[in-house]
């Protein structure tokens, strides 16, 4: 049995102490170390993992004891983070937004090929089973021509956490939860031919925003917001049916009512399998992700540019 896999993790918030309760469970995955600005936090985080808790990004990153790092800052700080930890030659795993911008993103992109290093977006619903399997069946084309596509991420999450609403931090609805549909749709039906996006902006962030990305012969029409609370939902409606999937984002179990039956789709979710799966593919020596591809990430990142710029969102730091 290979010995545990080392993560070096950089920003120790609400996320990061999630997934570190459910990786370290398993055994299979170790926190060697740890790196947060506030000294007195993260001592507290890494007591429970033995983890060494470093007095710099540098300090957690180059150690000899770190097979890879696991970056969850807030969205303004991705790009640098990670384009230190690429040239400390380590392998890096970077929670969405994967940067603010999809020059940044494509940067970090060489950089990691240049170095022969794998890195790959921390978008967790491509690692659950049933996203998958509801691809394959669109894919299909058991549904027939789609007609017609919705999709909500609607939650009062503005104060989740204060980078949620804070224009230095990057925050807004857009980079925090908008990616999760547009990355959606963009896995199962790849670039769209055209889209619109029309965006509530207050305080210097997006509160929410209604957008369509127009591909062949349908729409996906998405809203997303901070403040309401319609809740999430995807429909995907076709010539011989329909698939509804209330918690897409999650990788919940979904439902497919065609002309020849009923399928339902359930699998397992989780920060584990997604991280054993990242641990896996670097062991074996690979430089990219095969559940979540550079392209994809790239591409999506490209989307969120263009909603941006329809909407005139631009951070103070930009």
């Amino acid at each position: 049995m290979d010995r545990a896999f080392r993560w070096a993790f950089i920003g120790t918030g609400t996320l990061a102490k999630k997934v570190a309760r459910e990786i370290t469970a398993s055994e299979r995955h170790v926190i060697a170390t740890a790196y947060s600005r506030n000294r007195e936090k993260l001592c507290a985080y890494c007591e429970p993992y033995n983890a060494y808790p470093a007095i710099s990004i540098e300090d957690a990153i180059d150690r000899s004891d770190v097979d890879a790092v696991y970056i969850n800052v807030t969205n303004e700080s991705h790009y640098e983070v990670c384009r230190q930890a690429l040239e400390l030659g380590k392998h890096v795993l970077l929670e969405k937004p994967f940067t603010m911008n999809a020059s940044d993103t494509e940067k970090l992109q060489n950089l990691a090929k240049s170095r022969g290093l794998y890195l790959a977006e921390a978008m967790w619903t491509w690692f659950a089973d049933v996203p998958l399997q509801v691809r394959a069946f669109v894919q299909s084309g058991k549904l027939g021509r789609i007609r017609e596509v919705y999709m909500s991420y609607c939650a009062y999450s503005i104060g989740y956490a204060p980078r949620v609403s804070d224009p230095l931090l990057g925050g807004g609805a857009l980079l925090d939860i908008g990616i999760y549909p547009i990355t959606y749709a963009y896995r199962l039906f790849g670039f769209p031919l055209s889209i619109t996006c029309n965006g509530d902006i207050k305080n210097g962030i997006d509160y929410g925003e209604h957008i369509v990305l127009g591909y062949d012969g349908f729409d996906v029409k998405m809203d997303v917001s901070i403040v309401d609370t319609k809740g999430e939902a995807m429909i995907i409606e076709g010539e011989n049916g329909f698939l509804a999937n209330p918690g897409y984002h999650y990788g919940e179990s979904a439902v497919a009512k065609t002309k020849s039956g009923v399928d339902i789709f359930k699998g397992q979710r989780s920060y584990l399998k997604e991280f054993d799966s990242v641990a896996d593919e670097i062991r074996q020596g690979k430089t990219e992700s095969s559940f979540i591809p550079p392209q994809a990430t790239l591409d999506c990142m490209r989307i969120l540019d263009e909603c941006r710029r329809q909407m005139n969102l631009v951070y103070p730091f930009e």
